[in-house]
């Protein structure tokens, strides 16, 4: 199933076009991404005993990722620095624990980084505040 879900990224990458006007086009990440996908995959075929035994599902992963589900849906409507700032708190907090000046700290410094890099930087029209 994973060697397949490698093969499927590869070939919907090369449809996707891997450059465009001599930039990294819309399929480069698919394409890494298999790359990336399919060693792992012919491993856990031919030798899946050598891995050791599975884990227990835990509740931190299911919980960040509700965490960034939330994250996503925020952000069209609440732009991009509330919900940044939001999640970077919650997240140095709850998931690495934190003081709560140190999670803000740090969060509005990552989040200014942000805006620095893809607004300024990179010139990427990301919408900073909510739309009125």
């Amino acid at each position: 199933m994973l060697a397949a879900l490698a093969v499927a990224f590869g070939a919907g990458a090369f449809k996707l076009g891997l450059t465009a006007e001599g930039l990294p086009g819309p399929g480069l990440l698919p394409l890494v991404t298999s790359v990336l996908l399919l060693p792992l995959a012919v491993r856990l075929l031919v030798a899946p005993h050598t891995l050791g035994p599975a884990q227990a599902l835990h509740r931190t992963p299911l919980a960040a990722l509700a965490v960034l589900a939330v994250y996503a849906l925020a952000l069209p409507r609440a732009g991009f620095v509330l919900p940044t700032l939001i999640l970077l708190v919650a997240w140095i907090r709850v998931f690495h624990g934190r003081s709560v000046t140190s999670s803000i700290g740090v969060s509005v410094a990552l989040t200014a980084g942000a805006v620095v890099l893809f607004r300024i930087a990179l010139g990427v029209l990301v919408p900073l505040w909510p739309a009125s």
